[in-house]
């Protein structure tokens, strides 16, 4: 039942073993266990490590089956989800590219949604409620590409060579104080005074009809800088999203899956918008304060009536400061990362991988080698044609986008939410367009 001591090729004597009638573990004759490592057993059990305490009692430890050790503990400290010490077994399964993909997702639909929809829903209403002109709320609309423009060529500079996760998420937090703020004139303000009057742009004794038009200006039109401060929020916020946010995407994939995923992800950014005008266009037809609706007899169709344009800004600006506690859980680094950047360094010629290590050495993401990164981009022309065409596209269709609601609500007399209905549905073509491409 048990092996006996038999000599070995040099003299020395060591155990031998065999196995129980009903298959149960072996042991040594000796009973010495402090050097064994493995012992096979019927039973589908087997020891790892046998150690001899100071009595001479053998401690054992036991695991079921082959299971090794999982490769989530031998992933570096930047490959874990997690912040700190706070690194639970749970955020392991959504450490890969699929997760993040998903929240990425999210992400862009709602900064989509703010900005490229509701924003656009609402310009009519904001002019009518505090008393803008057309000029004032252009600049209210442009204030998101003002801000975008001054802050993505350093973020994605210097972003690029820190925690991109955590540029993520602080930028969506921005977009939801941005969208917070956006709303905060509508409690500010007070009760809307609904008017059946039309005409109603300068209200109380304080405007004479004898002014000119210059003077006609009303107190609450001030609130406009509110809207302002909120869209350069969203600009700052959103530009981490489609710099930093594809380069991290493409890096966690293989070549052969980068475009899908990145297709999947502008996908989602072009639906936010659509999504916004629809939701923008239901909204609208409530009206704008909810306690008052009865005291006036207004209906949708009615000159004085305004939609509740604030009630998306606040609820959406809640879900983009709580979509970004998932990106920030991100590593900076996901799992593989290092292994498909060899193999796509591998995958390319020879004379371009030479030249953009070329190019790329002496730069240590410092402030003074931004200027040595533009000129490279500049020089580089297909680069520099797919940015103009780019500009070119953004230049019509964004333009048309923002007012295209006022046009439609004001040439042919429709309401605030069938405007934006009308908007939205032909966003979706877009959409779909986008979709069979992939």
């Amino acid at each position: 039942m048990y092996g006996s001591m038999h000599p070995d090729a040099v003299g020395h004597t060591s155990p031998s073993f065999t196995g129980d009638e009903d298959g149960g573990n072996e042991i040594p004759e000796n009973g010495d266990l402090g050097d064994v490592h493995l012992v096979t057993s019927g039973n589908g059990l087997r020891s790892r490590n046998h150690s001899t305490t100071e009595g001479g009692e053998a401690a054992n430890s036991w695991r079921l089956g082959e299971s090794v050790e999982s490769d989530v503990g031998k992933l570096d400290e930047d490959e874990q989800c997690g912040c700190g010490s706070f690194r639970p077994r749970v955020l392991r399964k959504c450490n890969n590219a699929v997760c993040l993909l998903i929240w990425l997702s999210l992400a862009a639909f709602t900064q989509g949604l703010l900005v490229n929809g509701l924003v656009n829903v609402v310009v009519t209403t904001i002019e009518k409620r505090f008393h803008l002109s057309s000029s004032q709320s252009g600049l209210i609309v442009s204030g998101y590409d003002i801000a975008s423009l001054l802050t993505l060529l350093p973020v994605s500079y210097f972003g690029g060579a820190g925690r991109r996760p955590r540029w993520l998420a602080f930028g969506m937090v921005l977009v939801g104080l941005g969208s917070l703020l956006f709303s905060l004139p509508h409690f500010l303000v007070g009760n809307y005074l609904a008017s059946t009057n039309s005409t109603n742009l300068c209200v109380g004794t304080a405007f004479s009809t004898s002014q000119p038009a210059e003077a006609c200006v009303s107190p609450i039109s001030r609130f406009r800088y509110i809207f302002i401060f909120g869209q350069l929020l969203h600009g700052v916020g959103a530009a981490p999203l489609y710099t930093l946010g594809v380069s991290f995407l493409d890096d966690s994939v293989k070549l052969k899956l980068s475009s899908l995923y990145v297709g999947i992800y502008y996908a989602f950014s072009t639906l936010g918008p659509a999504v916004g005008y629809l939701l923008g266009g239901q909204l609208l037809s409530l009206y704008i304060d909810f306690n008052e609706v009865s005291k006036w007899p207004l209906t949708e169709s009615s000159p004085g009536w305004l939609g509740a344009w604030w009630l998306g800004f606040l609820g959406m600006g809640c879900v983009a400061i709580f979509l970004s506690i998932p990106l920030f859980l991100f590593p900076p680094v996901l799992p593989r990362t290092r292994e498909y950047k060899a193999a796509r360094k591998s995958e390319t010629q020879g004379d371009i991988a030479e030249a953009v290590e070329s190019a790329q050495l002496g730069f240590n993401g410092s402030i003074r080698d931004l200027p040595k990164t533009v000129k490279l981009l500049l020089i580089n022309k297909t680069f520099m044609c797919l940015s103009i065409g780019a500009a070119a596209d953004a230049f019509l269709v964004m333009g048309c986008a923002a007012y295209a609601p006022k046009i439609i609500e004001s040439q042919f007399g429709y309401s605030a939410s069938n405007a934006a209905l009308i908007v939205g549905e032909c966003s979706r073509a877009q959409v779909l367009s986008r979709l069979d491409v992939m």
